[in-house]
């Protein structure tokens, strides 16, 4: 019978993270090596290949030189002491897939907007078309040109609004993240969870989470705090205006899409929470 380590993790179910324990349990034949151990999960068995891509997904050890199941421990060299890390990453993986997949279709069809319009234009260049469009059911005319560029420039608004949107997706995350951690919380305050997080041994990284957080209230709230602690982020006249704004105390009107995310910024967001729900110490801890 294998024993059992209490590793203080949590797993959700119905939306709450209980404690749970991983039970190491041994094959019959063969050696310790090629017999085929099962780690055990509230009653989940979980074959050696989850243990292996858990232990490349994690870069940290068990100490157990000497410990009674050391023998039970080896193969999963590299799963965290701290599993709430692990249930959290199967969180932030579904979210890149999500955003992965949003962006790709939206530069298809913005691909696909450009290739018209340059068609479009090598066909007026060859009066092979004319550029005055007549709608059928109204009779209005328009240009076929502003047309299909007001088509492209619009799909390429909606790629940056589906980063602004997964920015807060990714910020949500992490406040359901710490609140199940922390289950007699109220509510998510960032100053006491960075506080109380560090306490608790975890890793993080207040200025990326800042930067995500005032994104995220920038998006949802249209909060100007961002401007004042990352106007890099943001094109030098929006932030000569903020100023000028500031100085004659009134309030700033922005445009639509003054704030741009990239690819990095998402994979930032990402990074940022995933590193701060890690505990270093997590791979000295002997069980």
């Amino acid at each position: 019978m294998g024993r059992f380590a209490d590793h203080r993790a949590l797993i959700g179910q119905n939306g709450v993270y209980r404690p749970i324990f991983v039970q190491l349990l041994p094959g019959r034949k063969g050696t310790p090596a090629d017999r085929g151990e099962t780690a055990k999960v509230r009653g989940i068995h979980a074959s050696r290949p989850f243990a292996d891509e858990v232990s490349s997904m994690h870069r940290q050890t068990y100490v157990t030189a000497g410990h009674p199941c050391d023998r039970l421990c080896r193969p999963y060299a590299g799963m965290m002491a701290d599993l709430s890390q692990i249930f959290f990453r199967i969180t932030l993986d579904s979210i890149v897939s999500a955003y992965r997949e949003g962006r790709e279709a939206l530069a298809t069809r913005i691909q696909a907007a450009d290739d018209a319009a340059t068609e479009h234009a090598a066909k007026l260049d060859a009066g092979e078309t004319v550029d005055d469009m007549i709608d059928e059911e109204t009779g209005q005319s328009f240009s076929q040109t502003e047309y299909l560029y007001y088509q492209s420039e619009t799909r390429r608004e909606m790629l940056n609004h589906h980063a602004q949107a997964f920015a807060i997706m990714i910020h949500h995350a992490w406040e359901k993240h710490v609140l199940n951690l922390n289950p007699e919380w109220e509510e998510y305050r960032c100053n006491q969870a960075y506080g109380e997080l560090i306490k608790q041994g975890f890793s993080v990284d207040k200025p990326r989470l800042e930067r995500l957080r005032l994104v995220s209230n920038f998006v949802k709230h249209e909060s100007l705090d961002i401007l004042d602690r990352h106007p890099e982020m943001f094109a030098e006249e929006v932030v000569i205006a903020y100023n000028r704004a500031k100085e004659q105390k009134e309030r700033y009107v922005f445009e639509d899409d003054v704030l741009k995310l990239s690819d990095d910024d998402i994979s930032d967001f990402i990074d940022a929470t995933y590193q701060s729900a890690g505990r270093p110490e997590a791979k000295q801890r002997v069980f």
